[in-house]
């Protein structure tokens, strides 16, 4: 997103320390070839590229869809959340920002090791300090319940009103993992509970072959996409899992605020959608599989 936060005409949408966080993260996460050559390239040239090769408003999505969940963020903290969780949040920004603008919310953020070490190491070169209310562990969550890693953490609550947050997740777990995720989060949680989540409408093995072939190379980083699920099909996955849809926007609809009549008409109705779901009667879920050791 540091791309577009150097353009003019989409720099403004963006605030000033995100644009501090995301360049930092770019500069100091360049870990593989391919991404040292797309931080290389000129912003519009490595943009247009994008949009050719892979999913057409792609590149311009991943401002779009963290604007909703911070929209969606400090709607929840105006209605009382008061403790945050990221999950898989990899070189984004959320946590440690808003938690230095709400001190009086906890935020969590969960991810790889080796990922947290890094991000924690450009925050210490671009000495950005971390607020006491943010809180970064390190966990490969595919083999450790959130449970033991939450459950003796400094300030956090089972009981505290929650919003949990998987951006750009669940594409890569499996429809299996997918569900024992959000059983788990529902078993951890007693309070108020809330989750904003994306999910791909249609598996990328059915995209173009430029899509095919990202998808694969991505395979070999252990990233390809497993699990995606229409709009229309969503509410029948979370439904059975003890939750109920609040709001649902498609892929397009997070682009049209932003976008020409021209620009639209080239992007997909879905794609990775995005959505809210609030956790109901605990009578109503179905029994959870057994999860990870």
């Amino acid at each position: 997103m540091h791309k577009l936060a150097s353009l003019s005409e989409w720099g403004n949408q963006i605030a000033e320390d995100w644009k501090l966080l995301n360049s930092a993260f770019a500069r100091f996460a360049r870990d593989s070839w391919s991404k040292q050559l797309i931080h290389r390239l000129p912003a519009k040239l490595s943009i247009g590229l994008m949009e050719r090769l892979f999913i057409p408003g792609m590149m311009h999505h991943y401002l779009f869809r963290k604007r909703f969940i911070e929209e969606q963020l400090a709607t929840a903290v105006c209605e009382g959340v008061r403790q945050v969780l990221v999950l898989g949040a990899g070189f984004d920004a959320l946590a440690i920002r808003k938690a230095k603008k709400n001190p009086r919310v906890r935020f969590f953020e969960i991810d790889f090791a080796l990922t947290q070490a890094v991000k924690l190491s450009a925050l210490e070169k671009i000495n950005y300090p971390i607020p006491a209310n943010c809180s970064f562990l390190a966990a490969d969550l595919s083999a450790t319940h959130l449970e033991s890693i939450l459950i003796f953490q400094k300030g956090f609550d089972r009981a505290e009103a929650t919003l949990v947050i998987l951006e750009g997740v669940l594409m890569y777990l499996t429809e299996t993992e997918a569900r024992s995720l959000f059983l788990e989060i529902g078993d951890l949680f007693v309070g108020r509970l809330a989750v904003i989540f994306g999910a791909m409408a249609t598996s990328d093995e059915k995209g173009s072959w430029s899509v095919r072939a990202v998808n694969r190379m991505l395979s070999k980083g252990r990233e390809e996409t497993k699990w995606s699920c229409p709009s229309h099909d969503m509410p029948d996955f979370i439904v059975g899992l003890g939750y109920e849809l609040r709001s649902l926007i498609s892929y397009k609809d997070l682009q049209r605020p932003w976008r020409s009549p021209s620009e639209l008409q080239s992007i997909p109705n879905e794609d990775e959608n995005y959505y809210v779901v609030e956790r109901v009667h605990m009578e109503s879920r179905v029994p959870r599989p057994n999860g990870p050791a």
